[in-house]
């Protein structure tokens, strides 16, 4: 019997889009009904460094471009500890973030076309994902039930959340195997969306 080819998946979007809700049900759904091994993971990562981003995020001493850098250096450390090797073992990987989030909030921090470019050429050297889905929210929709407590990105009001989206969507039409899922009220239709995505990669492994 051949082996499957384990599967990475990355899910991106603007804050309050459900990103880390459903990539804990997609990872139960793997695990507990399709008998898949999983590592569920997300960016920044609980190393020392993403540690350091999380804690810095409202530092605003911090060059915007050091802050990118630093995402991306957190990233880099992500794909050869935990992704790669979980990929090799023959796990699947869910990633709630991934490159998509480094580039779009690059776009608010008035970083040159040249810096983002940058960005996107260091980013595109690490393993891609088999898919990526970009949960896709209506930014008015989403600050009309904002959480509390936020991080300093999720503060923000609806012109940058929109240029946020913007990007995004312009990063999921250029990437090849990435796939726009509309978000609204109904998490359910997005949880059946998302597994039957997961299904047509395990019909292709």
């Amino acid at each position: 019997m051949a082996v499957k080819k384990a599967k990475f998946i990355a899910l991106e979007g603007i804050d309050g889009a459900g990103k880390t809700t459903q990539a804990a049900s997609l990872n139960d759904y793997l695990v507990n009904e399709m008998g898949i091994e999983c590592l569920l993971t997300a960016e920044p990562t609980k190393s020392k460094l993403g540690l350091y981003i999380r804690g810095n995020l409202m530092d605003l001493k911090l060059n915007p471009y050091t802050m990118q850098l630093l995402f991306t250096a957190d990233r880099a450390e992500h794909v050869s500890s935990e992704i790669i090797p979980a990929l090799n073992s023959g796990m699947w990987v869910i990633s709630d973030r991934y490159y998509f989030s480094t580039i779009a909030y690059a776009v608010l921090t008035g970083l040159s076309e040249r810096q983002r470019d940058a960005l996107l050429a260091v980013n595109r050297t690490f393993i891609q994902p088999d898919l990526t889905v970009f949960l896709d929210v209506d930014p008015r929709k989403q600050l009309l039930g904002a959480r509390g407590n936020l991080e300093a990105f999720e503060r923000m009001g609806l012109e940058p959340k929109t240029r946020m989206r913007e990007e995004y969507v312009r990063l999921c039409t250029a990437t090849p195997n990435c796939i726009t899922v509309k978000v609204d009220n109904n998490k359910e239709e997005v949880r059946t969306l998302l597994r039957g995505l997961a299904n047509e990669l395990l019909r292709k492994a």
